[in-house]
């Protein structure tokens, strides 16, 4: 009979054990997802004209129909070179994710943040320098023949200081800044057409990544929703090239963006 009590006993024991570390469990889930809630921020915004890009000096390799003034003919030449390109965003949509890794106070706070970014853009080749294969009948300073690109993609990545408004959900103070820095990947541009007279045209990826900045001020508009102004700033490295007469081009990538952005979920 003993036995048959302490076998019961147990189980009960057990049951309830278990029933304590489940309630555990799920309280610290709670207290966790709500944790992460907090300091998850969005914003959504673009901004339209005011998105602008220089590449840095990229490879290149054409066929050009090229004019020969000592036989008075045209004829096919292969050129390699460098070239760089200038995008203007007439519209560029943004989606800003912010997670405060760090809280120091209800006015303070440090932050990981992404900023994807697409826009609908026009790319054209700024200069080019190109060497032929025939370098006592062409001029040196052959330029590409040209061509457009449409459409850019961005992604910026920061750690960034948040002072005042939206440091965290406590704050009360009516206007705040931000300050961030990292670096950003740019596909600029998505697309690109050549002009009809080159052929065989071999360019390199379209893609980059520069060392980014950011700078934001925060307020609340009259509907009394958090807005920001955000100023981007990407520089890149200078690149140069040296050109078959000693002639060189120099280039320094940059980018350069001010947004409009609306806080979600307030």
């Amino acid at each position: 009979m003993h036995k048959i009590i302490l076998s019961v006993s147990f189980v009960l024991l057990s049951f309830q054990i278990t029933n304590a570390q489940e309630s555990t469990t799920k309280d610290s889930m709670d207290t966790n997802g709500s944790e992460f809630k907090d300091r998850f921020f969005q914003c959504t915004g673009g901004t339209a004209f005011l998105d602008y890009d220089v590449t840095p000096l990229r490879d290149i390799s054409y066929t050009r129909s090229t004019y020969f003034s000592s036989t008075n003919t045209y004829a096919d030449v292969n050129y390699t070179g460098k070239y760089s390109g200038l995008a203007w965003s007439f519209y560029t949509y943004i989606h800003t994710f912010r997670y405060n890794f760090y809280e120091s106070s209800e006015d303070l706070s440090f932050s990981i943040n992404a900023q994807p970014a697409i826009g609908i853009s026009l790319f054209s080749i700024s200069q080019s320098l190109g060497n032929p294969n025939q370098i006592n009948s062409v001029p040196s300073d052959h330029v590409f023949g040209g061509g457009v690109g449409f459409m850019k993609f961005s992604l910026p990545f920061y750690l960034q200081a948040n002072f005042g408004n939206i440091a965290t959900r406590n704050s009360g103070e009516e206007k705040g800044y931000t300050a961030g820095i990292g670096f950003e990947y740019q596909l600029n541009p998505i697309f690109m057409i050549t002009d009809e007279s080159t052929t065989n045209v071999n360019i390199s990826k379209s893609s980059f990544i520069i060392p980014s900045f950011n700078f934001g001020y925060v307020y609340y508009n009259d509907k009394n929703v958090p807005r920001e102004v955000n100023f981007r700033l990407g520089l890149g490295a200078k690149d140069t090239f040296r050109g078959i007469d000693g002639q060189s081009i120099s280039q320094s990538s940059y980018s350069f963006m001010i947004s409009f952005h609306r806080y979600i979920g307030f």
